[in-house]
């Protein structure tokens, strides 16, 4: 089961790479096309389910500086269908059918402190 959920995150990277990096069109078709990139892949994603909580504490370390140290864990895991770009028309790239639907884990926990100053 690990080695598929591997090969799915592959996918997944690869994918997305594609998508973030939209490919150039060689000069002679960029009029025909209307455009002179286009994605390869088109994501699109579902409405997820999603729970942030954090915990902060503040303390004063003289009369007008004080320190605060925080924690937040926010957790969301959206489904994305993944279509592969088959047309463009009027400059506008086409989808396909639905090819897979990839499960994207949004979670994460940060840590972090500020210090603030009081100025009256």
């Amino acid at each position: 089961m690990t080695s598929s959920k591997s090969s799915r995150a592959r996918r997944s990277r690869s994918a997305r790479l594609f998508f973030e990096r939209p490919r150039k069109v060689k000069e002679e078709f960029q009029e025909e096309l209307g455009a002179d990139e286009i994605p390869v892949l088109i994501f699109e994603p579902s409405e997820a389910f999603g729970v942030a909580a954090g915990l902060a504490v503040r303390g004063m370390v003289s009369k007008r500086i004080g320190l605060r140290l925080f924690a937040e864990y926010n957790y969301s895991e959206p489904d994305y269908r993944v279509r592969s770009v088959v047309d463009i028309q009027d400059g506008v790239a086409v989808p396909g059918p639905v090819e897979e639907i990839v499960k994207v884990d949004f979670s994460y926990v940060a840590f972090g402190a500020s210090v603030s100053a009081m100025l009256w």
